[in-house]
């Protein structure tokens, strides 16, 4: 029915309302005055139905593990209509998480371990607001959700492997955002413009930042591999399924393409010098079992460096691996967690560095450590001289 029409209906519902009741000019008002009330009420109900608006965005992929857009808006309780489309040439998924969640859903995703590829890296998680499936090459996917009606910045991220530390973008709800240079809730690659061109900056994924964190699949490593460059041009492998550093090198970080371009199923490749490996033998031994039971609890993020969580035999160790100031090696600061068990730190020295600890000696390769309040220790790993260590 056409406005027109409508208020034409209206009228005549009101002559017959009020002429029969209020003659001359006393019913005309009164027809007037209802006939605005109701008009009043047609254009309320319009408001209202527009209050309801569909927020529909196209979220692709480009090549560097980038999201375009890296950000968009939406208003509180919006429909939000989501077609995401991969070009790429490796695997993605998108999720959308809550507020600060995106790192504790990363880390979820990696502790699918094996199961991860059956459940689309996407892990059981209260935090995750919505998700895609896992796509491959060329692959689309379309899902919706209701904007959060609680204003604030919510993270998307791709949670396959290697993938969460730089592919990542930020969906403003109910909140102004920041000028793109300015904007701390996208990845440094997705600001890289020049000031005065405007012209995208070339940029390496892996960037010129230190400490930098990668999970990402590593040679003699476990899919859990997580590859840490430190200060002083020190890096380090620490595999997360056996909770343990694997091995550490100088010089260049590490070429992380041959992963991408083999849609996850390459290994990273080491640019600089190993200068240490670690047996097989688990170095931190607390009871009498050669082969302790570990599980991987997490990481916290530490002025950007990652403290790795782990228990042994159920007494919880805390793991922090920064550069020596001289660079010519590893300081390893472990946090042990109170037992009556015996506790001990085997000796590995790999052929290529000097072990220190900050209390008691190594007797024939062993350290003993009295954790019966708990325990903090510092193991040092300076690099020999002839391998490239101060003299």
């Amino acid at each position: 029915m056409s406005r027109r029409s409508r208020n034409h209906w209206i009228d005549l519902r009101l002559q017959c309302f009020a002429l029969p009741l209020y003659p001359g000019k006393l019913a005309r008002m009164i027809q007037l005055s209802t006939r605005a009330v109701a008009l009043m009420l047609i254009i309320f109900a319009g408001a209202v139905t527009a209050d309801a608006a569909t927020v529909r965005q196209t979220i692709g992929v480009k090549t560097g593990m980038q999201f375009v857009p890296p950000r968009f808006t939406a208003a509180p309780g919006d429909k939000i209509v989501i077609q995401f489309e991969n070009p790429d040439e490796m695997a993605h998924n998108l999720q959308f998480v809550k507020p600060g969640k995106r790192m504790p859903v990363v880390t979820a995703a990696l502790l699918l371990g094996p199961d991860g590829l059956n459940q689309g890296f996407i892990p059981k998680s209260p935090d995750i607001l919505a998700a895609s499936k896992l796509l491959n090459p060329g692959g689309k996917d379309q899902f919706e959700f209701t904007a959060p009606t609680k204003p604030g910045v919510y993270p998307y991220v791709c949670t396959f492997p290697g993938h969460g530390l730089v592919m990542y973008g930020a969906l403003y709800v109910g909140t102004k955002m920041p000028a793109l240079a300015d904007d701390p809730n996208i990845p440094p690659q997705a600001k890289m413009v020049d000031s005065v061109t405007g012209a995208k900056k070339s940029f390496h994924a892996w960037g010129e930042k230190r400490p930098l964190m990668y999970r990402i699949f590593m040679p003699d490593a476990g899919p859990a591999a997580i590859a840490v460059a430190l200060a002083n041009n020190q890096a380090y492998c620490w595999d997360a399924g056996q909770c343990r550093l694997r091995y550490a090198w100088s010089g260049e970080f590490l070429d992380p393409w041959p992963v991408w371009r083999a849609n996850g199923n390459g290994l990273a490749k080491v640019l600089g010098k190993i200068y240490w490996r670690g047996g097989e033998s688990f170095p931190l031994r607390i009871g009498r079992a050669a082969s302790p039971a570990v599980q991987f609890k997490g990481y916290r993020m530490l002025n950007g460096y990652p403290e790795f969580r782990y228990t042994v035999n159920r007494v919880e160790v805390s793991e922090l691996i920064m550069s020596r100031p001289m660079g010519d090696g590893l300081v390893r600061k472990f946090t042990i967690g109170s037992t009556d068990s015996r506790v001990q730190f085997i000796a590995d020295t790999g052929g290529g560095i000097d072990l220190s600890a900050d209390k008691g000696e190594f007797k024939n390769g062993r350290l003993a450590i009295d954790a019966r309040f708990g325990a903090e220790l510092t193991i040092t790993m300076a690099r020999a001289a002839e391998n490239g260590g101060a003299e």
